[in-house]
């Protein structure tokens, strides 16, 4: 086997090698010095320097440690994936989220503070039975309101569970 310090690639081969376009090949090694023994017609880059360019890859998960024109294509490639999921209806806007979820609320409320009245005037149950019912609405409406708040605290804090 040959010492793979002294392999040399070039484009055609890397692209053939990795299965990507070769235009793709040339932008990726741009930054790159070609290898000794390269010309203005055949470029060389060492197994080495591709490989740590590999390793070394840009699309790290912080998106403020890329260069600017690669922050600037990731925010643009952002902003259409936002805009194609709104028009697709896959995403909907916070604000008609909110506005559904307090009309639901409302109803589920209204139902459930009419329930002990419902049951004392068509079950017949006793007033000590009432109490109980109350109370176990005035919990399911605690805990909901509880739980409507936690989602909006973790959306202004960005979780998206």
């Amino acid at each position: 086997m040959d010492n793979l310090h002294d392999i040399k690639l070039n484009i055609n081969q890397i692209a053939e090698l990795t299965g990507l376009h070769r235009q793709t090949v040339s932008q990726r090694t741009a930054g790159l010095t070609p290898a000794i023994g390269s010309n203005s017609k055949l470029k060389l880059y060492s197994l080495r320097d591709l490989i740590l360019t590999g390793l070394t890859e840009k699309m790290s998960a912080d998106v403020d440690r890329l260069s600017p024109v690669e922050r600037r294509a990731w925010y643009q490639s952002e902003n259409e994936r936002l805009k194609f999921e709104k028009d697709t209806g896959e995403l909907i806007p916070a604000n008609e989220v909110a506005l559904e979820m307090g009309t639901m609320a409302k109803a589920v409320v209204q139902t459930l503070e009419t329930l002990p009245d419902i049951l004392e005037r068509d079950c017949g149950l006793q007033p000590k039975d009432l109490i109980r019912v109350q109370q176990v609405i005035d919990d399911v409406r605690d805990q909901m309101a509880l739980h409507i708040q936690q989602a909006e605290t973790d959306t202004a804090n960005g979780d998206d569970e």
